[in-house]
C-alpha cells in the first residue's frame, strides 16, 4: 500500500494504464505487458479488496467475461501437452488480469472515456502513417509483402482496430454542423479508408462494408419515407450489381488470353536460341500465356549479369527464382528471353529479387494488387494445387478442424493438444498441403469447437454473446460496432489466439461494456 500521501496517484496510475494500452494496441506487444502491469500493481497497492470484490460480484460482464477464461483452464484437466497448455493459458491470461481488475474498479466518466478512444485512434493514425512511410519512402522490396505494411502487429488485427477507429470517429461526427472539427473527422475516416485499400486488406474492407450495411438497415433506413427506401434498395443493389460485374470483367481480362495457334509460335528468340513452349500447361495470367515464349539459356546468362541470386536460387520469399522471373516477364507481356530480361528496370530487378512475380503486386494502392494474387490462387487451386495460398488455402484449415473435431467430439482435445491433433489430422488425412502450412483452424469459432468439444462450444457462444446482449440497447454506436467486428473476424481468423488478438478484445469489452454505468 502506498505512504497516505502518495494515495492521490492511484486514479492517475489507473488511467496512465489505461491509456498506455490504447496507444500500444496498434503499436507494441511490450507496452500491452507493461500496462497490465501498471494496471494490476495499482490495483494490489490501493488494497480495499473486500470492497473491490463486493463491486466485481454485481459487474455481471465482468463475471461473464472471465468465464471465458474458466473455460481455458478446465480444457487443461484433460490436456497432455502441460506446456502449450500454459502458453495458451498465458495468452488468454489478460482476459481474466483485465475484466477482474476493471471489474472490480469505480466506474471510469464519460470525460475519462472520450481521453481513451482519442489516444487509440490518435495512435491508430500514427502507425498508419508510418507504416505508409515505409512503403513508399523505404520501398516494397524491404517490406517484402504489402502485409507488412503493419510493422507492429499482424496486418489483420490492425485492420480490426482501424475498422474501429472509422466506427469511433463517424460517431463524434455532427452531421447537423458544417465546421473544422467535422471536416477533419470527414478526411480522417476517409484515410482510414484509403489505407485499407493500400494495405489490401480483405479483412478489413469485408467488416468495414458490413458495417455499412448495418447501419443503413437499422438505423437510416427505419428513418426513412416508403419513396425513398425503396430509392435507396435500388441504390444499393445496383452498386452490387455493378461491382459483381467489374469484378467478372476484371477477372476476364485476367484469365483470357488470346486464341492460340500453335503453328504460328516463333521457333527462335531474337539471337537464335530455341523457345520453348509448354502446349500442355497453358496457364494464362494478366491476359498472357505464362509458360510460352521461353529460353531459360538466355534468362539465366542475362539475369546473373543483374542480380546476385543465381538462376537456380531461391528469391527472398523462398521461391524458385526462374519461376518468378518468368511470371513477372510474362505479367508485362514481354518474352521470357534476354530481350525480355533487358528491358527490366534496375527495380523491377529489385521487385522479383524480393519474390514479386507479377508486376500489379508491387503498385501499392492499385486495387487489381489483391484481386490478382486472388486470381492466381483460384487458378491454382482448379489445377489441384493448394500450398502458399493465402485465402484458399482457409478451406483446408477447416476441413482440418473439422477432421479433429469429429474425433473429439464432447470435450474437445483439451487446451494444450490442439496443434497436436492438428498435426496428427493432416497426416490421417493425408493433405496435399505442405507439413510447413499445417495450421490451426483460422477460424475461431472451429479452434473453440475442436479445442473444447461442444459443450465448451456452447458455453463459449452463450458466454460471448450473452455478454453483449446484457445491455445491447443502451450500448453506442462504436460498441455495438466493436463486437461485430470482433465477431465476424472470428470467421476467417483465430483473433483470441495471439496476443494482440486477445487484448484488442478484453480491452474494450472492459471499456465499452465492463465500466460501462448500467442503465
Amino acid at each position: 500500500m502506498l505512504p497516505e500521501k502518495l494515495r492521490f496517484l492511484h486514479p492517475h496510475l489507473y488511467m496512465l494504464g489505461l491509456l498506455l494500452m490504447a496507444v500500444a494496441l496498434p503499436f507494441s506487444m511490450f507496452l500491452m505487458s507493461l500496462s497490465q502491469f501498471i494496471l494490476a500493481g495499482n490495483w494490489i497497492l490501493e488494497a480495499n479488496f473486500k470492497e473491490k470484490l463486493q463491486r466485481l460480484k454485481r459487474n455481471k460482464a465482468a463475471l461473464f467475461t472471465i468465464g471465458f477464461f474458466l473455460i481455458y483452464l478446465l480444457g487443461m484437466l484433460h490436456s497432455q501437452n502441460i506446456s502449450e497448455g500454459l502458453n495458451q493459458i498465458r495468452i488468454v491470461s489478460p482476459i481474466f488480469i483485465l475484466a477482474f481488475i476493471l471489474g472490480s474498479l469505480p466506474l471510469i466518466n464519460e470525460k475519462q472515456r472520450k481521453l481513451i478512444f482519442q489516444f487509440f485512434i490518435s495512435a491508430t493514425l500514427t502507425a498508419t502513417l508510418y507504416s505508409t512511410y515505409l512503403a513508399y519512402f523505404k520501398g516494397m522490396p524491404l517490406l517484402d509483402d504489402v502485409r507488412n505494411l503493419s510493422p507492429f502487429i499482424s496486418h489483420i488485427r490492425f485492420s480490426l482496430m482501424i475498422c474501429l477507429s472509422i466506427a469511433m470517429v463517424f460517431e463524434q461526427i455532427n452531421f447537423s454542423k458544417f465546421n473544422i472539427k467535422n471536416i477533419f473527422l470527414v478526411f480522417l475516416i476517409g484515410w482510414f479508408v484509403i489505407f485499407l485499400f493500400i494495405s489490401q486488406s480483405v479483412t478489413g474492407l469485408g467488416i468495414l462494408l458490413f458495417l455499412v450495411l448495418c447501419y443503413l438497415a437499422f438505423v437510416v433506413i427505419p428513418q426513412l419515407n416508403q419513396l425513398l427506401k425503396w430509392l435507396l434498395a435500388v441504390f444499393i443493389i445496383s452498386i452490387g450489381l455493378l461491382f459483381g460485374f467489374f469484378i467478372f470483367q476484371d477477372y476476364e481480362n485476367y484469365a483470357l488470353a488470346p486464341k492460340l495457334n500453335a503453328e504460328m509460335l516463333p521457333e527462335f528468340t531474337s539471337y537464335g536460341n530455341p523457345y520453348k513452349h509448354d502446349l500442355d500447361n497453358l496457364q494464362v495470367e494478366n491476359g498472357n500465356y505464362i509458360w510460352l515464349f521461353i529460353s531459360e539459356v538466355e534468362l539465366e546468362d542475362e539475369w546473373e549479369k543483374r542480380s546476385e541470386i543465381p538462376f537456380d536460387g531461391r528469391d527472398n520469399k523462398g521461391h524458385y527464382i526462374r519461376n518468378t522471373i518468368i511470371r513477372y516477364l510474362n505479367s508485362m507481356g514481354k518474352s521470357k528471353d534476354a530481350d525480355g530480361i533487358n528491358k527490366l528496370s534496375d527495380q523491377d530487378i529489385r521487385m522479383i529479387e524480393a519474390g514479386h512475380a507479377n508486376y500489379v503486386y508491387t503498385q501499392l494502392g492499385d486495387y487489381r494488387q489483391r484481386l490478382y494474387q486472388i486470381y492466381f490462387e483460384y487458378d491454382n487451386r482448379r489445377s489441384g494445387s493448394q500450398d502458399g495460398q493465402s485465402i484458399l488455402i482457409k478451406a483446408e484449415f477447416w476441413k482440418n478442424a473439422w477432421y479433429v473435431y469429429k474425433q473429439n467430439k464432447f470435450f474437445g482435445t483439451g487446451t494444450g493438444d490442439l496443434k497436436d491433433e492438428f498435426n496428427k489430422a493432416y497426416t490421417a488425412r493425408e493433405s496435399s498441403l505442405d507439413s510447413k502450412y499445417w495450421l490451426i483452424s483460422h477460424n475461431q469459432y472451429l479452434t473453440v469447437l475442436a479445442t473444447f468439444g461442444i459443450l465448451g462450444f456452447a458455453i463459449f457462444i452463450f458466454l460471448f454473446f450473452y455478454t453483449w446482449g446484457i445491455d445491447w440497447s443502451n450500448l453506442n454506436l462504436a460498441a455495438k460496432a466493436f463486437i461485430i467486428i470482433v465477431a465476424l473476424s472470428m470467421f476467417t481468423e483465430d483473433t483470441l489466439t495471439s496476443q494482440a488478438g486477445v487484448s484488442f478484445y478484453i480491452f474494450f469489452t472492459a471499456i465499452f461494456l465492463i465500466q460501462k454505468k448500467k442503465e
